[in-house]
């Protein structure tokens, strides 16, 4: 979070990712305003540090069943 805050202000949303590994690709591919919930639940206490510097945020799970799982839970609040 620490590397990717200003650019997620910036941009004015987040792309949010399973791994470590996947946010390293995302920002080596220069998508800086990636975060990564280190597997596929994502807390609120995570959601609570993400809403100050975005409203709007992108999941972006792998295909795998917890992957996609997670990516269709109801998580809109």
């Amino acid at each position: 979070m620490h590397l990717a805050k200003e650019s997620i202000r910036k941009l004015g949303y987040a792309i949010i990712v399973e791994g470590y590994l996947d946010v390293c690709a995302f920002h080596q591919a220069g998508m800086t305003n990636t975060v990564g919930t280190m597997g596929t639940a994502f807390t609120e206490k995570q959601g609570v540090i993400l809403k100050k510097y975005t409203d709007t945020a992108y999941i972006v799970m792998d295909p795998d069943d917890a992957g996609q799982k997670a990516t269709h839970s109801d998580i809109h609040r």
